[in-house]
C-alpha cells in the first residue's frame, strides 16, 4: 500500500494495522511518529515497512525489535540513532 506524501496521521496508521493481510507499506514522508509504529509492528504479515523521513524516534524502533516478518525496512531521515539500530540488528 503506497501512501508516500499522504500527511497521514497516527490515528489512520492505527486503522491501517487493523488489515491483518497487508505485507507493504510506505508511509514515507509523513508525519507518522512512534505511536504508528508501534501499531503496524503487530501486523503478522507485513514484510516490507518504508517509514523515512519521518518522526520515528528510538523510543518506536524498540517495537520492532524481535520482529520475524519485517525485511525491509526503509528508516532514512529518522530520529534515531546507532544504538537503536544495534538493537534491531540483535
Amino acid at each position: 500500500l503506497y501512501l508516500r506524501d499522504t500527511a497521514i496521521s497516527d490515528e489512520a496508521s492505527k486503522e491501517l494495522a487493523k488489515i491483518k493481510t497487508l505485507s507493504f507499506l510506505d508511509l514515507r514522508n509523513n508525519n507518522v511518529s512512534n505511536d504508528s509504529l508501534k501499531a503496524l509492528s503487530k501486523l503478522p504479515a507485513l514484510d516490507t515497512l518504508l517509514i523515512g523521513n519521518s518522526q520515528i524516534s528510538d523510543e518506536g524502533i524498540k517495537c520492532l525489535a524481535g520482529n520475524k516478518t519485517i525485511t525491509s525496512l526503509d528508516l532514512s531521515d529518522s530520529k534515531i540513532t546507532e544504538e537503536s539500530l544495534q538493537t534491531l540488528l540483535s
